[in-house]
């Protein structure tokens, strides 16, 4: 019996044991899944900041790559830095030229200097451009030598946004016929083509190129045709040859310093005298001409119409024709 009371003891100490090292062996299961678990959250943190810091610096990477690429926004003539990118011009816009001013409807005078102004978009300053007076067709077909466009008015200038443009006279106007009236757009053209590609813009609409208005003293005077006259300009030689008949007088005539051979063909009817004129003078340092030619009618006086012949005596027409061929 006493056999049997010893080995019961032994039996419930080794299940102590037994239970105690089971214990042990859970705690020290459970704290090192904890302490894996702890460093799997660290590791993932740092990994996760690791990886924003990549993902700055890649953007920052990227922007300094499209500066250093060339591909800045230029508006109206300035490199500017992405950030200020406009809703129509972006780092990837392609380049392009618009015109702003003289656009359509505006009036000038023959022979001032405008401002003309355009926008561009990824167009560097230091661009050459070219700024040119586009006749309608309207003009052209006045033209005794046909042109595209007209390089004789071309002004030079840089990307900047504006230039200043010296409008024609009928004394420069290439090819002669300088019309007034609203006939003219400018044309803003990259000078030198970059890749293949030259860049350009014209007006949208139409602008007007004015002149002298010289009023006729109607109705003792009044024009058959085009008032004042279109002057047009010739490569040719330059001859008079004095004539004098009952229907036609040429002969030369020296006005305000300017030698013009000057041809009146005239004829009467029905209480008028039809006066064609024709006016030539020297042009391009002798190389050439320029001329003009038109016809007025008359109204013949009676010896009380002392209105008429006053009008008709005052009415300066070599002046006239003097200042439109040298304006």
């Amino acid at each position: 019996m006493n056999y049997k009371k010893g080995l019961s003891t032994i039996q419930t100490v080794v299940i102590v044991i037994v239970v105690l090292l089971a214990i042990f062996l859970a705690y020290k299961i459970g704290t090192n899944k904890s302490t894996n678990q702890n460093t799997q959250n660290s590791t993932t943190q740092e990994s996760a900041t690791q990886n924003t810091g990549q993902t700055n610096n890649t953007s920052s990477g990227t922007q300094n790559t499209g500066t250093s690429n060339g591909s800045s926004v230029s508006v109206s003539g300035g490199i500017v830095s992405p950030s200020t990118e406009t809703a129509t011009c972006k780092m990837n816009t392609p380049a392009s030229i618009t015109v702003l001013s003289p656009n359509g409807g505006e009036s000038y005078k023959a022979g001032q200097k405008i401002t003309v102004k355009w926008k561009s978009c990824n167009l560097p300053s230091t661009t050459k451009l070219s700024i040119d007076i586009v006749p309608s067709s309207a003009v052209l077909s006045q033209w005794s030598l046909q042109h595209a466009c007209c390089g004789v008015f071309t002004n030079s200038a840089t990307n900047t946004g504006s230039g200043i443009f010296d409008l024609p006279t009928v004394n420069n106007f290439q090819g002669g016929a300088l019309m007034y009236g609203k006939y003219y757009k400018i044309k803003v053209t990259e000078q030198t083509a970059q890749n293949g590609i030259q860049l350009s813009d014209v007006s949208d609409g139409m602008f007007s190129i004015t002149g002298i208005s010289i009023a006729l003293p109607t109705p003792y005077i009044s024009v058959q045709g085009t008032w004042p006259p279109v002057i047009q300009s010739y490569y040719n030689g330059y001859s008079c040859n004095k004539v004098h008949s009952d229907m036609i007088d040429t002969a030369s005539r020296v006005i305000n310093g300017t030698t013009y051979c000057v041809t009146d063909l005239h004829e009467a009817s029905a209480g008028t005298i039809h006066h064609t004129f024709t006016y030539v003078t020297r042009a391009y340092s002798g190389t050439g001409t320029k001329t003009t030619n038109f016809t007025l009618n008359y109204q013949s006086c009676d010896l009380s119409q002392t209105d008429c012949k006053t009008a008709q005596a005052n009415f300066n027409l070599d002046a006239i024709i003097d200042t439109l061929m040298n304006q």
